[in-house]
Formats: C-alpha cells, structure tokens, sequence
C-alpha cells in the first residue's frame, strides 16, 4: 500500500512503482479522468507503454502481453485489507489478474472500515449499474499449498499486487 497527496502523485507514483520493478508494458481500465491526464506524462518519464484493455477477438492476447495492470477500485474493506472491483466486462476483470502485477489506485474515501459497511455499497454496486456486474475481492496474490504442501504465490493471478491510495 502506497499514499498518493493527489492525482498528480498518484500517477508519478504509479509510473516510479512500476519502472522499479522492470515493467515496461501496462494494460489499463478505465480510470479517474484526473488520473488520466496526468499518466501519458508519468508513462513519457518513466518510459512505459500504457494501453486501455478493451473488447475484441484477441483481448486475452493484448492483455496477457502485459507485464502489469492498472485498475481502480469501487472502494476498500480496512478490516481485512480487501480491494473491491466493479467489472462490467470480461476485459476489465482480466486487466487485474492476467498481468503478474496488478496495481490498484483508489481514493482515500473510498475506504470503507468493514464488510458490514461494504454490502451497502456493494448493493448499490449491483442496483445501479448493468446486470452483468461481477464484484471481485482482491486481497493480494493467490497462494495455494496444494502441490506438493509447498506454498506458490501467484498460481491464479498475479504475483504482486498493489494499492495506492490518493489523498
């Protein structure tokens, strides 16, 4: 989890994150208008390619070819640390899992302190927007111990995943 003071950190944050890991591709989602005037500048200094994922005969393709994914959150769980995903199509809910990186950007206000005060949202979620909503939970990479009890991260998605929260 990383803190942004604005958009304008936000996406520098964004940029510096993921040239210190190597990642010279990333597929996005739609994001915050103000995040996405401030990204072609992050991605110029940082030298990354940023595209928009999108619907098509080769999506999976486009997007698996990405190192990491950018997404937005709906909103945030504080009690267990769980990121919360408002998909509306089979391209944004891949953008958060083909990639081995998945970063996330979500508003300070957006963080909600339990599951108890995330269904609310999570009904709104579901009555205000198309009927093929699917709500993801993510709370980091996926482990499982189920080959040979040895614990692997990373088996269903990606292997790092990464929040930073805008101020």
């Amino acid at each position: 989890m990383h803190w942004a003071d604005g958009f304008r950190r936000a996406a520098d944050a964004t940029g510096a994150m993921l040239a210190e890991r190597g990642v010279k591709r990333v597929v996005k989602t739609r994001l915050d208008s103000n995040v996405e005037e401030w990204l072609p500048d992050a991605a110029s200094r940082y030298d990354l390619e940023i595209f928009d994922a999108d619907t098509g005969p080769d999506v999976e393709s486009k997007i698996a070819y990405a190192e990491a994914g950018l997404t937005e959150a709906a909103f945030a769980i504080a009690e267990t640390g769980t990121l919360v995903e408002a998909s509306f199509d089979d391209a944004h809910r891949l953008v958060s899992a083909l990639p081995r990186i998945h970063l996330c950007l979500l508003k300070a206000s957006d963080i909600v302190l339990s599951l108890r005060q995330a269904s609310g949202r999570i009904r709104k979620l579901l009555d205000e927007k198309s009927p093929n909503c699917v709500i993801s939970f993510i709370s980091g990479p996926s482990r499982t111990a189920d080959i040979e009890m040895r614990l692997v991260m990373g088996v269903h998605g990606p292997h790092e995943v990464h929040a930073i929260i805008i101020r």
